[in-house]
C-alpha cells in the first residue's frame, strides 16, 4: 500500500486524499486491470482512518469506472479496456496503453524537415514557408495497429530530433529531457471520416471504413505553439470516453 499517501494535517479531505492516491496508482500503471484491491478494513487499520472514510473513497472510484466490486471476492481495478483517457489527460501513448494493460509499439514511417504548406500555415497561425519537422508515425496495441499519426513540429524547436529514438522512447518523453519542452494543453477537433486507401493499409482495415479523425494543436509550458498533427483512428479499435460534470448549482 505504499502508493497510499495520507497527510492528516492537509486541508484536502481524506477521502479525496485515498482515493486521488487509488486513482493516480492506477492512471501511471502501479495498480494494473485486475488487481486486487486491500480490503477498506486494511486501509482503515494501516492509515486510522474510518469506515465512512474508506467507503467514500470507493465509492467514487467505482462510480468513475476505476474499480469494480465483486460479492465474496474482494476490489478490483476495473478491465477499462479501450476506454481511451486520451482526450482527458496529456499523456504519452506508450503511458496510456501500459495504464490499461497492453504492450505498445511505435513505428517511426519518416521524419523529414518540409516547408510549411498554405494549408498546415492555416492551423498553426504560421508564415507558409516556415521550416517544420513532419513526423509520421504508426501505434500498435498487442501488435495490432490502432492509430495513425501525421505530426508537424516547428524545426527550430526541437532541432536534431531525428537523432533520438522515437520509435523505442516516447516523443514526450523525448521533448521534455532534451529540449526542456512540456507538452501543457491541446486543443481537438473530431471528425468522422472515410478512410483513404493509404491510411486503410497503415492501420490494416477495409477501404472505406470509417475512421476517427482528430485534428490537434499543442503548446508548451510558456503557452507557446509547438505542434500540430492529425490522428486517424481505426474506426473498430477504438472507444473515446469523455466525461463531462456539471460544477456550478442551480438552475440553466
Amino acid at each position: 500500500m505504499d502508493y497510499i499517501k495520507i497527510n492528516k494535517f492537509s486541508m484536502i479531505p481524506l477521502y479525496s486524499q485515498l482515493k486521488e492516491s487509488i486513482k493516480s496508482a492506477i492512471e501511471d500503471g502501479i495498480l494494473k486491470p485486475g488487481d486486487k484491491l486491500p480490503t477498506e478494513l486494511a486501509i482503515c487499520e494501516k492509515f486510522s482512518l474510518s469506515r465512512t472514510v474508506t467507503r467514500q473513497a470507493f465509492y467514487e472510484l467505482m462510480n468513475e469506472g476505476y474499480i469494480c466490486r465483486y460479492k465474496s471476492r474482494g476490489t478490483f481495478v476495473s478491465q477499462r479496456n479501450q476506454q481511451n483517457v486520451f482526450f482527458k489527460k496529456i499523456m504519452s501513448f506508450n503511458d496510456e496503453m501500459r495504464m490499461y494493460g497492453y504492450t505498445p509499439k511505435t513505428e517511426l514511417l519518416s521524419i523529414e524537415e518540409i516547408p510549411c504548406s498554405p494549408q498546415i500555415a492555416s492551423k498553426m497561425a504560421a508564415e507558409p514557408g516556415t521550416p517544420l519537422i513532419r513526423i509520421e508515425r504508426l501505434r500498435y496495441r498487442d501488435g495490432i495497429p490502432v492509430v495513425y499519426i501525421d505530426a508537424y513540429y516547428m524545426a527550430d524547436r526541437i532541432p536534431g530530433i531525428e537523432q533520438y529514438d522515437i520509435e523505442e522512447n516516447s516523443l514526450y518523453d523525448t521533448l521534455d529531457k532534451y529540449y526542456g519542452i512540456k507538452v501543457m494543453h491541446t486543443k481537438k477537433q473530431f471528425f468522422a471520416r472515410i478512410v483513404e486507401d493509404q491510411h486503410a493499409e497503415y492501420l490494416q482495415i477495409k477501404k472505406k471504413s470509417a475512421i476517427q479523425y482528430v485534428e490537434s494543436v499543442e503548446f508548451d509550458q510558456e503557452d507557446r505553439l509547438l505542434a500540430y498533427d492529425i490522428s486517424i483512428y481505426a474506426g473498430e479499435r477504438n472507444v473515446f470516453e469523455i466525461e463531462i460534470n456539471n460544477l456550478t448549482k442551480g438552475t440553466l
